[in-house]
């Protein structure tokens, strides 16, 4: 991977599993590089067994996290309001989110895609103000819109965001 040179407009993040975090972090070039971790939690440290504090990523040296992940919200229960409290808490520990928005299967089938993401993407904005460190990775059968497009370029009433959320950027996981 250090032998990639990507171009000065592209950030690469990678994003281990908790447990080779460290060992990413010590074998890759980090003026190329970043390292998310997967996920945060909630609120800062305490008795939350299994959890990780975004406060500890960052002493970790983190500057990225993932939340949202289809995973975490069909396989763990994470709410659309857990995802919004998660994200602004990641921000106000000065982490960059990556932000993961999608539908399930049945959703797709359902035709209620754009319904699912609107409803996702406004649980965040019910807690975040400043979307300039938020990409939102959009895993649905509707990705193809999210590439090379702004919030500003799509369809106000399907967002539900107004134009001080111009800012945000978007990635695509195929």
């Amino acid at each position: 991977m250090n032998s990639v040179q990507p171009t000065a407009d592209v950030e690469v993040v990678v994003a281990p599993p908790f447990l080779y975090i460290d060992q990413v972090l010590s074998s890759i070039d980090g003026k190329r590089y970043n390292v998310a971790a997967q996920n945060a939690w909630a609120r800062g440290p305490g008795a939350f067994t299994g959890e990780v504090a975004a406060e500890q990523l960052k002493d970790l040296g983190l500057q990225w996290v993932i939340l949202g992940h289809s995973d975490r919200r069909a396989l763990c229960g994470e709410s659309n309001e857990t995802v919004g409290k998660k994200t602004a808490h990641a921000l106000e520990c000065g982490l960059k989110v990556i932000l993961c928005v999608g539908e399930t299967l049945a959703q797709r089938e359902a035709n209620i895609t754009l319904n699912v993401i609107t409803d996702q993407l406004a649980a965040v904005k019910a807690h975040i103000n400043d979307w300039s460190n938020v990409v939102i990775a959009c895993a649905s059968r509707l990705r193809h819109t999210c590439v090379n497009r702004r919030v500003s370029d799509t369809d106000r009433k399907s967002t539900r965001l107004n134009s001080s959320h111009a800012n945000i950027s978007y990635a695509v996981f195929c």
